[in-house]
């Protein structure tokens, strides 16, 4: 069997002699390993030395002849250095140890408290925490370079698909008109059928566009003051005839005839537009009733229909992206579950909140709360709007 001892090499940063003596015995006294100690009495020396040689731990010492305190160990961060580093400290301050953990350190001991089991321990635990957290962080890296660059992927292609997209849409505009000339009932069928698809295609697409947008944070908003109860009105107008075509009526409940906010009234479209479209999509039949109210600087927009509903397990998830109910009901429904989680993220950003909950009886209720004021308003809490 092979008894060889693993050597370990040891920066010991402190400048009291008897304080030198007494860790290095200990150490001695530690049989899991053998330990190479090299003990420095200045930071900046210890610095110059971390430049040219290797060390699997620093013991540094908070009170040196050219640094005292937590500065101590900022100085020595500041450096780049990849070693896990315990603190040596005199003072038995508890926010010390914290503030020096919360900073970096791996540990922190007390000087005339430290027992060998308790170095034995504090090195061993030092090192392995080290070593998993660089593997979380590098982890974490790899996912977020992953994530950008799908994120760019994304973008590209997307912007890629939506030239042609146009295109072809202008293409079927023009020949639904027939300026050209007339087609059977079965051909303009056809040509109904592929511009349909492909407006659903450019709202994928514009989606795909948008979510790559918000995920990289480069989200912008263009923001006017207007009049929301008539900006309301015009979405519910055009929304009315689309419900009209499903026997669903529409209903809108205002109570104030003028209310002015300051938003973005083009990414707040898309907001309450993605919740209706969603209520349209999974009503068959009965009312979309919609009630907008205010109190004090902030909006609720209610947005209740008489459809499907959401599962109970399933509402924490609904704003995920690509999100799909597993119901073989919801399986009849087209769609790729992006336009409530970008609604989502503009709700998040605009400073309001947006949550969903299940009527009683039948359907579901979207909440939205927004800011009067988009620059005067940051992450409202209106759960119980």
């Amino acid at each position: 069997m092979n008894n060889t001892k693993k050597i370990m090499k040891v920066l010991l940063i402190e400048d009291n002699p008897g304080d030198v003596r007494y860790i290095i015995e200990m150490l001695k006294e530690i049989n899991d390993n053998k330990f190479d100690v090299r003990n420095i009495s200045r930071l900046n020396e210890a610095i110059n030395i971390l430049n040219e040689n290797v060390f699997d731990i620093i013991l540094l010492d908070l009170g040196l002849p050219d640094s005292r305190g937590i500065e101590t160990l900022t100085l020595l961060q500041k450096q780049d250095i990849d070693i896990p580093i315990i603190l040596l400290t005199g003072l038995d301050d508890e926010y010390i140890g914290l503030n020096a953990v919360q900073k970096g350190a791996q540990d922190y001991l007390i000087k005339g408290k430290v027992t060998i089991d308790g170095l034995k321990r504090s090195i061993r635990y030092s090192i392995e925490r080290y070593n998993l957290f660089k593997k979380v962080t590098e982890k974490k890296q790899e996912l977020e370079l992953a994530n950008q660059i799908k994120n760019n992927l994304i973008a590209n292609v997307s912007h890629e698909l939506k030239t042609p997209l146009n295109i072809i849409m202008t293409h079927l505009e023009y020949l639904l008109e027939e300026a050209e000339g007339t087609f059977n009932s079965i051909q303009k069928d056809f040509i109904a059928i592929s511009y349909y698809n492909a407006d659903r295609l450019q709202y994928l697409i514009s989606d795909l566009i948008d979510l790559a947008v918000m995920e990289s944070n480069k989200l912008k908003f263009n923001c006017i003051e207007f009049n929301f109860s008539s900006f309301i009105k015009s979405i519910v107008k055009e929304k009315y005839l689309e419900g009209k075509n499903k026997d669903i009526g529409i209903k809108l409940e205002i109570p104030i005839q003028d209310m002015f906010i300051y938003n973005d009234p083009v990414r707040l479209r898309q907001v309450i537009e993605n919740i209706i479209n969603n209520a349209l999509k999974f009503t068959d039949y009965g009312d979309i009733k919609i009630i907008v109210s205010k109190k004090e600087d902030v909006i609720g927009i209610h947005i209740s229909d008489s459809g499907i509903g959401i599962k109970d397990d399933e509402i924490k998830n609904i704003f995920e992206p690509f999100f799909q109910s597993n119901t073989s009901l919801n399986k009849k429904y087209s769609g790729v579950g992006l336009g409530l989680s970008i609604s989502k993220k503009l709700i998040d950003a605009m400073g309001g909140n947006i949550y969903v909950k299940n009527n009683e009886g039948k359907g579901c209720t979207f909440v939205t709360t927004i800011p009067t004021d988009f620059k005067e308003f940051n992450n409202i809490d209106n759960k119980d709007y």
